[in-house]
């Protein structure tokens, strides 16, 4: 049976909620989690969009862009034999038997509970017993009818993600090619497979099955996704303000950032590149038959409220308001998990929950709430005047690209080894710290991408870094001098991950 009054509450049996449930059960607290999918694995549980009211991230034949060493959680190894880079059901295998694992330590207890098919309405504070407790409206998704239930909380984590809202950047001419060709223009959130970007197979000259595809954008999925395209298109164009970024194989040219659209003529129009005159233009692409965005996402926390039931976050690029990217300032009861973009997510996932976790058990003691605020305004200060220089793009506050994810990683670990001692009882789960390990299996990452999707169907038979020529350590060279400066407050969970 579902407790009504657990001490944390846990949106989302993804990644990040599964984690941040691993460490608040291992403090003692009580944790349910409510998910709106029939199981666990978050964007990579891939339902069928009959089956929900949501759209998905993940296409039938992803698979990850980065080795699954750099996506492993320190309790939990992958089989033997899974390949480098593994498919999505792979990744979903292993979440599902993360999730098993957790269900097996702490069911039994009463320390945790997981609720699915479930969607969650509202989040906002109340007066409960002459307490102020979080208020979580939940909607039943397996009722005909609409059916809700409330619980009530002293937390909340908010473990959804950052894949809510799909982001298109406005170009010259955007809109108008969109009334004038409506079925052109998508988005990566709406990719299923390759075969969409051709034309029906209604005429004798395959060639002309072929279509001119131009992707805006090349993050995480445009890599993946233009390897793909690139098979079956006539041509693949790609626009991104970072042209000399290594292209997957099969995609021959890289553009500069748009400077118009034309819609009856069908042409993309790029800019030079030249940074002294922005709008100096540059190539054209003519013919274009789709326009794909693979551009990201902003963040929408639409369902927590004020106690008046005003929206309590602005739908966009930042969470302006979070300590260490992941507590709530003004009501540090709150917590985001995921918000960080760019990094290592397995490993960030881990750092967060730690943090949080000893917060919320009461033995790390977070600044003031003044105090944060002070913080926060430095680094958004910081972060502007970065933006005004040209440095970083306006949608980068949560950006831990390069180097910053390490930094942020063993700055919470550092942080957390300030937490009193666990209690008798309750071990608590130690913070991972970034090695030198880690350090080698990043480097590597995009060699080892490269050398292991132009294996093509053949791929799956190689699942180390050696195998595609990569070379990490055999052992720890930072663990045992770890082991001498970890406090009682703490822990070490060495990253290594083995070849």
């Amino acid at each position: 049976m579902r407790p009504l009054f657990p001490d944390v509450v846990i949106i989302g049996a993804g990644l990040s909620g599964l984690v941040a449930a691993s460490y608040l059960c291992a403090e003692g607290l009580k944790v349910t989690i409510i998910e709106q999918k029939p199981g666990p694995g978050g964007v990579w549980n891939s339902v069928p969009k009959k089956h929900g009211r949501w759209e998905k991230p993940v296409y039938s034949a992803l698979e990850t862009n980065i080795p699954r060493q750099t996506m492993t959680l320190s309790d939990q190894s992958w089989p033997t034999g899974t390949p480098l880079m593994p498919h999505n059901k792979q990744v979903k295998q292993y979440l599902e038997q993360y999730c098993y694992q957790l269900q097996q330590k702490y069911e039994h207890k009463r320390l945790l509970y997981i609720q699915y098919n479930a969607a969650v309405v509202e989040v906002k504070k109340c007066q409960q017993d002459y307490n102020e407790k979080w208020k979580t409206t939940i909607e039943s998704l397996q009722s005909e009818v609409p059916q809700y239930e409330n619980l009530h909380s002293d937390f909340v984590v908010v473990a959804v993600g950052n894949y809510q809202t799909p982001f298109f950047p406005f170009y010259p001419g955007l809109n108008e090619w969109r009334d004038t060709h409506p079925d052109s223009v998508s988005h990566a959130l709406f990719y299923e497979n390759p075969n969409d970007f051709r034309k029906k197979a209604n005429q004798l000259d395959l060639f002309s099955l072929r279509l001119n595809v131009l992707m805006i954008g090349y993050g995480p999925s445009g890599f993946d996704i233009s390897s793909k395209i690139a098979k079956v298109a006539k041509s693949l164009v790609l626009s991104t303000s970072r042209p000399d970024q290594a292209l997957a194989p099969g995609v021959h040219l890289g553009l500069p950032e748009i400077a118009h659209l034309d819609a009856p003529s069908r042409t993309a129009i790029f800019k030079s590149g030249d940074k002294s005159d922005s709008n100096k233009p540059g190539g054209v692409f003519t013919g274009v038959d789709k326009i794909l965005f693979c551009t990201g996402y902003k963040y929408n926390f639409d369902f927590i409220k004020t106690p008046n039931g005003a929206p309590l976050l602005d739908e966009g690029f930042m969470v302006a308001e979070v300590y260490q990217h992941t507590i709530y300032r003004p009501d540090p009861t709150l917590a985001f998990l995921g918000l960080p973009k760019g990094g290592l997510s397995f490993i960030i996932a881990e750092a967060q929950s730690a943090l949080i976790a000893r917060a919320f058990k009461g033995r790390l003691l977070i600044p003031s709430v003044p105090f944060m605020k002070s913080l926060i305004d430095q680094e958004k200060k910081k972060w502007k005047d970065r933006v005004q220089r040209n440095e970083v793009r306006d949608s980068s506050y949560h950006d831990l690209g390069g180097g910053n994810d390490k930094e942020y990683v063993n700055q919470l670990w550092k942080v957390c080894q300030a937490a009193a001692p666990p209690s008798a009882g309750n071990l608590g789960k130690a913070p991972p710290y970034w090695c030198s390990c880690m350090d080698d299996a990043k480097a590597q990452t995009g060699m080892v991408r490269l050398r292991y999707k132009a294996l093509g169907e053949k791929r799956v038979r190689y699942s180390t870094y050696a195998s595609v020529g990569g070379v990490l350590p055999t052992s720890c060279p930072t663990h045992s001098r770890l082991e001498q400066e970890v406090s009682p407050g703490g822990g070490l969970a060495c990253c290594y991950i083995g070849q």
